[in-house]
């Protein structure tokens, strides 16, 4: 796991100093071994810089930029390959020769004999830069999930690419612009539309595919996998196999991703997800293992979840040790910090808390396994039963709309009752009822209150009726949980040279599950399948929690005067995020919050992020 750095340098005239400025900036993804290469050309010059994190094979010749030992292949990659050794095997039968352990040099040669060919043929979480010095060629890549990031910039003079935003600004070669269309898309869905940024002229290559540049041919962004949305096959399978078959797949998919040479530990909320991981892992005698957990403190539970209940039974139950980290008010005093770290913000509590975390949990092991993906893969988020019940009586919901409509205001969603969650799920979602089916998704998944533009950018593939489930859930694989899940995970754990793992995203696993449909997911309850497992595994108790978020207490703190170094900010007439918001309507949405009459944590926290990292990016300009 590492940051990586290129520069195409057009000019020939850039010094070797500005790799080492990219890998500065990107130095905690990768603390263990940095270096860089510089492959000097007639018409051009190729800068490679790395941050490398030991994982595998922790020898310096795994080090990189790796090349092979006629120094014609140069590669500079951040992740895991999962089935590197069977790659491996495949190459040593064609007389390729290995002197490391390392899925890098795996890699390398996969490419070298492959080319852009072999992206399909990996099984992990990646994003690399390669260059052929015969044919001058230089190939970007990145993992078909999204797992890992890889940002670009391209000008006359210059190519750049980085693991992080930062390390594209830290050469100094790039005008910083704020691009104010994804202000107003995070305002509605917490998070810009890739392959888009915050910043003008700086992209993201998105999930699944590649780039693949000469001097001689133009580039541009190609996938390497089948279009979305394939026709799939309507389950008729009986619930015993579907349960037995995921069974296995996340089992094969488990023993895949505890391979490492260092500490590996899981992050457990006590939640479906993480617990049937932890159940595996001790059914296949991976134990003990180091669990991971943050938690709110009991009295927060109302604004916060039960995993302070939950984690700390699992792990007694399944023989783990457990490290329980309690979250409360003072921890806002790491927010700047926070902050600092943000390449560009993703208005999610579980940033903060993942944030949190990680730096607590890197002091003590250097992989960690996560739920991640589960419910994006197995249709588990509360929006996606509620869709599927939209579907059902929608004619009878649209009917009686302006009456249910009317109703939402007054449910109890403000003050610190029993009912409070459940008031709040039923408020969102009987407001965000529309009579347009793909857009009543899109609201259930969004902020509506931030903004009245009912169209905001994300798209979802057009598509006959009868497939209206399946695009919901292809949106949300391919924005929610790449711009917010997938994109905090790895901002926050390798800001603190933490690698996280997601065995629920292996292509296996991933693929019967699409081939099930989402009449199959949610035929008996969202995610009943991993319920069902996680039962026939001892952890009935975790399958009858109620689905809680990763979130923070943010909005009690805000009722108790605890965040008020943090929100003063919103008294500044004169902030930046004023000139996207009104004024008037954050005074409204925080009298109203603070008075208990309506709930506003989800938009008060997306916006007081908002509002900071706006101004510690863009008020000096």
């Amino acid at each position: 796991m590492c940051g990586i750095n290129l520069i195409l340098d057009k000019t020939c005239l850039l010094g070797e100093d500005i790799i080492g400025r990219m890998n500065a900036s990107t130095a905690h993804r990768g603390p263990d071994a940095v270096q860089t290469r510089v492959i000097r050309e007639k018409d051009f010059q190729v800068f490679l810089g790395v941050n490398r994190l030991q994982v595998i094979d922790l020898h310096q010749r795994a080090d990189q930029p790796f090349s092979d030992e006629h120094q014609d292949q140069l590669l500079a990659y951040n992740g895991e390959i999962y089935n590197a050794f069977e790659i491996r095997n495949q190459l040593i039968d064609d007389a390729f020769q290995f002197y490391t352990r390392s899925d890098t040099e795996v890699l390398l040669h996969a490419i070298g004999k492959y080319d852009e060919a072999c992206l399909p043929l990996l099984e992990g979480m990646f994003a690399f830069v390669h260059y052929d010095r015969p044919r001058k060629k230089l190939l970007l890549a990145r993992d078909r999930h999204g797992m890992k990031p890889l940002y670009y910039y391209e000008d006359d003079q210059y190519f750049i690419a980085s693991s992080e935003i930062k390390g594209l600004l830290a050469t100094g070669l790039i005008k910083k612009e704020l691009d104010e269309q994804q202000v107003q898309h995070y305002l509605r869905f917490k998070f810009a539309q890739k392959p888009a940024t915050f910043f003008k002229n700086i992209f993201e290559l998105a999930e699944g595919s590649y780039i693949a540049m000469t001097p001689d041919s133009p580039w541009e962004v190609r996938g390497y996998l089948p279009e979305p949305l394939p026709a799939f096959p309507q389950a008729d399978e009986n619930a015993t196999s579907v349960i037995d078959t995921t069974e296995r797949l996340l089992t094969d998919a488990l023993l895949k991703h505890v391979v490492a040479d260092v500490p590996m530990g899981l992050f457990l909320s006590g939640g479906v997800d993480s617990t049937l991981l932890l159940a595996l892992l001790q059914k296949e005698g991976i134990s003990p293992l180091s669990c991971f957990s943050i938690v709110n403190l009991e009295k927060d539970a109302a604004f916060g979840t039960d995993d302070y209940r939950f984690a700390s039974k699992a792990a007694q139950q399944y023989g783990a040790y457990h490290d329980q980290l309690e979250v409360s008010a003072t921890d806002l005093g790491e927010f700047n910090s926070f902050i600092a770290s943000t390449n560009q913000p993703i208005g999610d509590s579980g940033a903060f808390m993942t944030h949190l975390l990680s730096m607590h949990t890197a002091k003590k092991v250097k992989v960690v396994l996560s739920g991640a993906g589960a419910d994006e893969i197995f249709a588990g988020y509360n929006r996606h039963l509620a869709f599927a019940k939209y579907l059902k009586h929608k004619k009878l919901l649209t009917t009686f709309l302006p009456l249910i409509k009317v109703m939402a205001p007054l449910l109890p969603t403000g003050g610190p009752n029993p009912w409070r969650k459940k008031a709040q799920l039923y408020d969102k979602l009987i407001a965000n009822i529309s009579e347009d089916p793909l857009q009543t998704f899109k609201n259930f998944g969004s902020l509506r209150t931030l903004s009245g533009d009912e169209e905001v950018y994300s798209k979802v593939p057009k598509q006959d009726s009868s497939h209206l489930m399946q695009q919901a859930l292809y949106f949300d694989r391919t924005n929610y949980l790449i711009s917010d899940v997938l994109a905090l995970s790895d901002g926050y754990t390798m800001r603190h040279s933490l690698e996280m793992r997601m065995p629920y995203l292996d292509n296996d696993l991933v693929a019967y599950a699409d081939a099930l449909g989402p009449t199959a997911k949610l035929k008996k309850g969202s995610k009943w399948i991993l319920r069902h497992i996680l039962q026939r595994n001892g952890g009935k108790l975790y399958t009858s929690r109620k689905k809680e978020g990763f979130g923070l207490p943010f909005g009690k703190w805000v009722q108790e005067g605890k965040a008020g170094e943090i929100i003063k900010i919103f008294d500044d007439e004169n902030i930046i995020l004023y000139n996207f918001v009104l004024k008037s309507r954050v005074d409204q949405m925080l009298k109203e919050h603070l008075q208990q009459k309506k709930d506003f944590t989800l938009e008060l926290w997306s916006l007081v992020v908002l509002a900071h990292w706006l101004q510690k990016e863009f008020s000096t300009q």
